[in-house]
């Protein structure tokens, strides 16, 4: 009696705890769907996970609550909580010495920060490898003899206008990111109108 009850209680003690808020039907759809648009965006779909559920409850969530509803170990958990942290899309409150997460019930809020985050952390690097480029090939360009084929030649000016594009579109995603939510949807009502009804409403 005394090792089946023994048994039992090991047993109970590995058990894993219920969840203290456990996902609805509804509310785990939305997070999964929330990762498929994370890994669009290049990111990780366990942060996306984590962000979805800090975002649909707006009473803000400590590491323990989303690690037991996501089924995530709480330090790693921590981990995806201070990365969002980082990436601007989830701040944290500490009150009594206890530390939760909210995140902007604002979608555009969320956009515009990504775009940014992703900008400073992806593109930059990018666009000074595409300018490097560009000027050794303008390099090239000067110490060509007056012989050089066209075909060189075209080539070069195609890096110069490819660099030009992309200081361009960096320039454009730079303000895109800046002016933040409200300007661009004022923009891009008055797009739908000009456009029509091809155009889906924002």
């Amino acid at each position: 009696m005394n090792q089946a009850q023994s048994g039992t209680n090991v047993v109970g003690s590995n058990a894993r705890r219920a969840p203290q808020c456990p996902l609805s039907a509804l509310e785990a759809r939305f997070v999964d769907n929330w990762a498929g648009l994370a890994r669009a965006f290049g990111m990780d779909a366990t942060l996306g996970r984590v962000h979805a559920l800090i975002f649909v409850r707006d009473e803000g969530l400590h590491a323990t609550m989303v690690s037991e509803a996501l089924n995530l170990e709480e330090l790693e958990a921590a981990r995806y909580l201070e990365e969002l942290v980082r990436w601007g899309v989830v701040r944290k409150n500490t009150q009594q010495g206890v530390t939760s997460f909210h995140a902007d019930g604002d979608p555009w809020s969320w956009f515009m920060t990504t775009l940014k985050e992703r900008g400073r952390r992806e593109f930059g690097p990018l666009i000074d490898a595409i300018r490097d480029a560009n000027v050794r090939a303008q390099e090239l360009r000067r110490s060509l003899p007056p012989q050089s084929s066209a075909t060189e030649l075209r080539r070069i000016e195609r890096i110069a206008r490819f660099t030009q594009f992309v200081e361009q579109i960096a320039g454009l995603l730079e303000t895109f990111a800046s002016v933040g939510a409200g300007p661009v949807m004022s923009a891009l009502r008055m797009v739908a109108k000009v456009r029509g009804p091809r155009l889906v409403r924002v």
